[in-house]
């Protein structure tokens, strides 16, 4: 069993940057206009609770603890719009449903918490119904035609799963609250928390570790989502993976989201990516998060295989601290979009291509225990070579910490834009001792 790292800690967030003695931040002036930031709906209830056990019988009416259900599949198809489904601690299979009528309303909405908190229930096995080749711990599966939302989970483990841990496909209207991921994807390369054509996806106050893939994955082209205070440590991959997958049809881009004081530990080592790779995101928030001990790269705004690179970001606040054995980059962006990197050949006219990034990165301190000088890099697509003023991109007040200020930067930026940068940011040889926030 995976013993979590920061575990004692009771949350995540309000993360500011630890600066070296004698700097202090300038204040929070770079934005004269901030992002908004996406609105999601509120969760109400207005139905029954009903109750699953080890101990219950799926044959009993649910409506206690001593006439509980057995089987969490039995649960979440029998119950309606409005209802609670409140599990006690214990191990239990999962459940696979494809059906949109298991779904809530806008005003009445379904929930699949524990009972108690402190003994949250461990879902270690898929369940019986669960799909051969997507043996996953939970498993809703609508259609673009159907989709199933309106559901909060709260408060469960999910571990062991020979694929993804909890799996959510054409879903909407989904919040997912203090849940728990553990060494997911045993025979197939796969993430704790996956979700694929979700839109108006809250996840808040989650754990991840120890997965095959990525921590918490989101892809085909979602928009509205929010992830606030969660936890990544130690996964294959990515701490925080987002792309729009153009491969699996256009537009291939992820429009409004927020990633807020989240806490990304020792993530890449087996599979690269980076502690946050924001692939295809249009009009986004990236504030008060910390990628610490990166063994691939650190942040990255680019395209990959979505129908566009990143635009329209704020990043603000942050902390990335690279690990001492890694040779990535700790900050990565696209000049432009191009093709995807799906296939390269296709014909693809990219709208976007040639207007500004509008990318604003300010007010966040970069550091690396490794030898590598060169902390800022972007990728040129489509023969284009150098950014300049006119693409959008600012860099101002952030802390670099390294003596080297002139290789802070690649050569694909303009002279003068280049220059600017360095007088707009502080570089300082800190030598900081950090360590792990847990």
């Amino acid at each position: 069993m995976t013993t979590p790292i920061g575990a004692n800690l009771s949350r995540v967030g309000n993360y500011s940057p630890s600066n070296p003695p004698g700097y202090t931040a300038p204040p929070a002036t770079a934005f004269e206009a901030p992002r908004a930031t996406p609105e999601l709906p509120e969760m109400t209830q207005h139905g029954l609770s009903y109750y699953v056990a080890t101990t219950g019988d799926d044959q009993k009416d649910g409506k206690s603890l001593d006439t509980a259900w057995r089987t969490l599949q039995h649960a979440v198809q029998a119950t309606a719009p409005g209802d609670s489904i409140l599990v006690a601690g214990g191990e239990y299979e999962g459940f696979f449903v494809d059906d949109p009528a298991v779904s809530g309303h806008a005003d009445n909405w379904k929930s699949l918490r524990a009972l108690d908190m402190a003994d949250k229930p461990v879902i270690n096995r898929p369940g019986a119904a669960c799909p051969q080749n997507r043996q996953s711990g939970l498993l809703l599966m609508g259609t673009a035609q159907g989709r199933i939302g309106f559901w909060l989970f709260e408060g469960l483990i999910v571990r062991d799963a020979p694929c993804w841990g909890m799996d959510f496909v054409f879903c909407t209207n989904m919040t997912v609250r203090h849940c728990e991921a553990y060494d997911n994807g045993r025979e197939k390369t796969c993430t704790g928390f996956f979700a694929a054509y979700v839109d108006y996806y809250w996840v808040e106050n989650c754990y991840s570790q120890g997965n095959s893939e990525h921590g918490y994955y989101h892809n085909n082209s979602p928009s509205h989502f929010i992830y606030r205070n969660n936890v990544s440590v130690g996964n294959g991959g990515c701490g925080f993976h987002l792309n729009g997958d153009f491969d699996f049809g256009p537009p291939g881009l992820n429009h409004d989201g927020l990633y807020e004081n989240n806490l990304a530990i020792s993530n890449g080592a087996r599979h690269g990516g980076a502690s946050f790779n924001l692939s295809g995101l249009h009009h986004g928030v990236f504030r008060n998060n910390l990628a610490f001990d990166c063994k691939a790269g650190g942040l990255t705004f680019y395209q990959g295989n979505s129908g566009d690179t990143s635009r329209g970001i704020d990043v603000y606040r942050n902390t990335v601290v690279m690990s001492a054995t890694t040779n990535y980059i700790a900050v990565n962006f696209d000049r432009d979009g191009c093709y995807p990197d799906v296939d390269p050949g296709q014909d693809y006219d990219n709208p976007f291509t040639g207007t500004p990034l509008n990318l604003r990165f300010a007010h966040n301190v970069i550091c690396t225990l490794s030898d590598r000088k060169l902390l800022v890099e972007m990728q040129p697509r489509g023969g284009v070579k150098v950014l300049t003023e006119p693409d959008g991109v600012a860099f101002c007040d952030n802390l670099f910490d390294t003596d080297q200020a002139v290789a802070t930067f690649d050569g694909a930026f303009d002279p003068a834009l280049r220059a600017r940068w360095l007088q707009e940011n502080r570089f300082e040889l800190t030598k900081i001792d950090f360590q792990p926030p847990c």
